[in-house]
């Protein structure tokens, strides 16, 4: 045989073998990538439920938290306290420690500060 002759049999037998070891390849990469892909996208929803249980566990404080500092009176819940603004009667508000004073507890309280005229 020719050198050309085993040189066109050799670009013709590349040609019928390069479409099926490509596909044989991608199916390869591809199988590869999704099993990769599984594993994060498993990974990823175990982050985001310790994120979850995070976030519940802390609102979970803050509203224990909130509700301790609404607790008075030796232990019994005051819904009046916690609802109800901090008055202030007018002759008190010229008294600036007076004035901050009440002014740090509606704010410790997360109610409003209302001045009321003397009786």
């Amino acid at each position: 045989m020719s050198e050309d002759k085993q040189d066109e049999m050799l670009q013709a037998l590349i040609d019928k073998m390069t479409p099926k070891l490509t596909e044989a390849v991608l199916g390869q990469i591809g199988a590869k990538v999704d099993e990769r892909l599984t594993g994060i996208a498993k990974k990823n929803d175990q982050l985001l439920g310790e994120l979850v249980k995070q976030k519940d566990h802390s609102s979970d404080l803050a509203a224990r938290l909130a509700s301790a500092e609404k607790v008075s009176n030796g232990g019994k819940f005051d819904a009046g306290a916690a609802t109800s603004p901090v008055l202030l009667r007018k002759s008190d508000a010229r008294s600036v420690a007076k004035y901050r004073a009440a002014k740090t507890e509606a704010e410790k309280r997360g109610v409003s500060l209302e001045i009321v005229a003397d009786d």
